[in-house]
């Protein structure tokens, strides 16, 4: 029964490291295609915010795989630490609440089908 905690909170760091991970990949190539390709402030927000949810619709697709069960709940961990985490390294800002919906419905989303 005590190892029961220790795979839930191992499967939500698993979680939270592959969604920084993706999107410090995904940071890395939007660079590129910046460089190259001269986009709005506008287009570049949008994008940055999909790119993030992708990443963690990932990384709760793995905490919930990983835990084989409460996927929803550990999902919305990793969006919720994703986003206290977002929120201290960038600021709040104007758009927190859109950031903060796409944080918590992606991770949480892929969390349960990370369950199956």
């Amino acid at each position: 029964m005590g190892n029961y905690g220790n795979s839930k909170s191992k499967a939500v760091l698993v979680g939270l490291a592959l969604a920084w991970l993706g999107m410090l990949l995904c940071s890395l190539l939007a660079s590129a295609v910046v460089y190259f390709a001269p986009l709005t402030d506008l287009v570049l927000g949008k994008l940055g915010l999909a790119l993030e949810g992708l990443c963690l619709c990932v990384g709760g697709y793995a905490a919930g795989r990983l835990s084989g069960a409460r996927g929803l709940a550990l999902g919305l961990l990793v969006g919720l630490l994703s986003l206290a985490l977002l929120t201290l390294l960038n600021g709040a800002g104007d758009h927190f609440p859109l950031k903060a919906l796409v944080c918590l419905a992606a991770a949480g989303l892929g969390g349960v089908v990370g369950v199956r």
